[in-house]
């Protein structure tokens, strides 16, 4: 099953059957795009073999207001199931950021997909926690061009919001679940079967949020978790939970795991391919409660794959890491084994704690990241 081409097909379904039904606000101020399922569906659509979409009123599944969207779906080899709503026919300019309330009944990471009119589509991560609302918050600096083999290309590699045509949800397990490898489903932990999930208070806004993933100052920024969603991808059966800081205005990233023997653990997130052009160093701050030995990994769009490590005492006291372009070296899996780091073609970047790979490890262990930036020459 190819399934990049299954959901570019799905989404212009989705686009197709709902035309124009969105309901946009042409008011001179935000939001530019408000759905809050009061009056209807506001244009979402169920798309694939085994989903549904309706609308709710059970007060434990409706955050705001009187009605929430209840999204009913199979996580299972051979289904792709996914919550779609196009915006064709509308106009998303001027929109920087994407607010809504959302409530799994289980713990999984999900992608909010923006797709342009061209085929080309832009994804952010976020995770959800069982039975509990999660607010996300995303910035249109957050999302990522998909740019994988067989993914559609953007020419100038940009998230221009006018030219959005869709919009989606997807439960990344359902990805997951169509991979033949049971050690790579476990590994995600994926969980089959039947899930709902329900979506309240959908805005667009011209309101821009706070920088946490993008360029600034001091180079790119990967993550300041200042959001208050979880934006990467679990590894391991990793329990991720942004958290705040002892002093005002500090947020850092838990993650909570069993260091299991065979089993790496950690997190990943997806970097737009130019991003770390011109990096000098990766610097952050992490803090463990067990000593271990950080490896993080960077891949590049051909394949090849990069390491670097540092070690951190077991005192749960953060220590500022940082490693320069030079501490990184080509991986035992690199597709390339004689490629050279080039920050520029990096396109994913991992945060791994291999202790149960390498050492056999069988504890549990509270692993906290902070202020990840790439710093680079002015």
């Amino acid at each position: 099953m190819n399934l990049k081409r299954l959901f570019s097909a799905l989404f212009c379904l989705g686009a197709m059957i709902l035309y124009g039904s969105a309901r946009i606000s042409h008011a001179d101020t935000p939001p530019i795009l408000s759905m809050n399922f009061e009056k209807g569906l506001d244009g979402w659509s169920a798309v694939g073999q085994s989903s549904s979409v309706t609308r709710t009123q059970d007060v434990a599944y409706v955050k705001e207001g009187k009605y929430a969207l209840e999204f009913d779906y199979d996580v299972k080899k051979g289904d792709v199931n996914l919550l779609v709503c196009p915006t064709i026919g509308t106009s998303l300019a001027g929109a920087k950021s994407i607010q809504f309330w959302i409530y799994s009944d289980y713990t999984t990471p999900m992608g909010f997909v923006l797709q342009k009119s061209n085929g080309a589509r832009y994804t952010a991560f976020f995770m959800t926690e069982k039975k509990r609302w999660q607010r996300v918050a995303l910035s249109v600096n957050d999302f990522v061009l998909s740019n994988n083999p067989g993914d559609p290309p953007d020419p100038d590699g940009k998230l221009e919001m006018n030219q959005v045509s869709a919009m989606g949800i997807i439960d990344l397990g359902v990805f997951f679940s169509q991979m033949d490898s049971p050690e790579v489903r476990k590994f995600f932990q994926v969980s089959p079967g039947k899930h709902t999930l329900y979506l309240d208070d959908v805005s667009i806004s011209a309101n821009p949020l706070p920088l946490a993933f993008g360029a600034s100052d001091k180079g790119y920024l990967v993550d300041n978790f200042s959001r208050p969603q979880a934006m990467w991808l679990p590894l391991g059966g990793v329990q991720l939970t942004p958290m705040d800081g002892d002093k005002p205005n500090t947020r850092y990233m838990r993650m909570t795991y069993q260091q299991t023997p065979g089993i790496p653990a950690g997190m990943m997130r997806n970097l737009p391919v130019g991003s770390l052009s011109g990096m000098t160093s990766l610097d952050f701050d992490a803090a463990s409660q067990a000593p271990m030995t950080i490896l993080l990994q960077a891949e590049q769009t051909d394949g090849s794959k990069f390491y670097a490590s540092a070690d951190i005492p077991g005192d749960g006291q953060f220590h500022h890491i940082s490693l320069s372009a030079d501490d990184f070296h080509v991986s035992n899996d690199s597709a390339n084994a004689n490629a050279k780091f080039d920050p520029g073609k990096v396109k994913s970047l991992y945060f791994i704690d291999p202790s149960g790979l390498i050492n056999n490890a069988n504890q549990g262990n509270i692993l906290m990241l902070a202020n990840i930036i790439v710093l680079k020459t002015k």
